[in-house]
């Protein structure tokens, strides 16, 4: 299948890049695909979904989830579906906020109870200056070269 793919080239700079890329199961397949992720924007009314493939950005990344974002609703970004759903889950059992996945378990969250943007108190759930999803630069490629970027492009 011939996708659009978001490239990202810097923390500014994205560009549009057509790739051919399989698909399984009606749905695109990621599987030596290096540096590619799935990428949803979710209402959290589920009134609406935005779906697509972002390049350049945390190859390597499991399951991200986050409702900070400008669009006011939940971003999810990931390689494959199953780690995906299990942040999406624990994002919205939160109320909002962030979940970071690895190998199918929650490594990190944080709770954003007020509109998914806020905490609402101190927090006491800080990750550590080197949290250990971002250990391996190799494993997550230019994850710390590029922000998630809240917002939403059409392709």
């Amino acid at each position: 299948m011939n996708a659009p793919v978001m490239a990202f080239e810097s923390t500014v700079i994205n560009r549009r890049r057509d790739m051919t890329l399989p698909v399984r199961d009606g749905v695109v397949a990621l599987e030596g695909a290096s540096g590619l992720l799935h990428a949803a924007l979710l209402d959290t009314k589920l009134r609406w979904a935005s779906y697509g493939i972002v390049g350049g950005l945390m190859d390597g990344l499991h399951g991200l989830v986050t409702t900070f974002t400008t669009a006011m609703a939940m971003l999810v970004l990931g390689r494959e579906p199953e780690p995906m759903a299990v942040a999406a889950s624990a994002v919205a059992a939160m109320g909002g906020g962030a979940a970071i996945t690895e190998h199918g378990r929650i490594v990190w969250q944080r709770p954003l109870p007020i509109l998914g943007l806020l905490q609402g108190a101190p927090s006491t759930n800080v990750p550590p200056s080197r949290p250990s999803w971002q250990s391996t630069p190799a494993a997550t490629g230019t994850l710390t070269r590029h922000a998630v970027l809240p917002c939403v492009y059409e392709l």
